[in-house]
């Protein structure tokens, strides 16, 4: 999977089937930015609610269990009500719809290779969750400017969208908080 350049154009690079059409060469990146929220979202949930002794590897497992779970259902949705459908083989309609939403999981390492770099370098306690939380919420905030690139939006829409991006963002952020006292 490669990123388009902001001009759009793919430098050579092998043609993506993750995304429909002739030549496609994107990565679906609203895939990437729903699995971003729901790294943010699970960091968030796991986080506030884990005891003292809680380790970064299970928060590392949490989010990538989570990660798993919720590419599973897509794949699931996707082939039996788009791809099943339109092509009418199971494991073309399966293929299909498992490069899709691949997205989903490639969202979840930044927040893990975080963790792990956060565990190696001994930051225990609740900033590896902090850490791990800042980490999805910039591969958000990224896979929201990729968006908005590919689209060639105007400035006002580009910072439009990625406003709300952070504000989702800011909302996770204020949750922890709330729910961390």
């Amino acid at each position: 999977m490669t990123v388009p350049s902001p001009a759009g154009d793919s430098g050579g690079a092998a043609t993506d089937p993750t995304v429909d059409g002739p030549g496609s060469q994107q990565i679906d990146v609203a895939g990437a930015i729903y699995g971003s929220l729901l790294a943010a979202s699970t960091i968030v949930g796991t986080s506030t609610t884990a005891s003292p002794v809680t380790r970064p590897w299970q928060l590392a497992a949490a989010l990538v269990v989570t990660s798993g779970v919720f590419w599973l259902m897509h794949v699931y949705v996707r082939t039996v009500g788009i791809e099943l459908p339109r092509h009418g083989s199971w494991s073309h309609a399966l293929r299909r719809a498992s490069r899709r939403e691949l997205p989903i999981l490639v969202a979840v390492l930044p927040p893990v290779v975080a963790i792990t770099i956060a565990a190696g370098l001994d930051a225990l306690g609740g900033r590896v969750g902090w850490i791990a939380l800042w980490a999805s919420l910039g591969g958000l905030l990224f896979w929201t400017w990729v968006a908005v690139r590919r689209a060639h939006a105007r400035r006002g829409l580009a910072l439009l969208s990625l406003s709300v991006s952070l504000v989702l963002g800011l909302v996770l952020v204020w949750l922890k908080v709330v729910l961390s006292h």
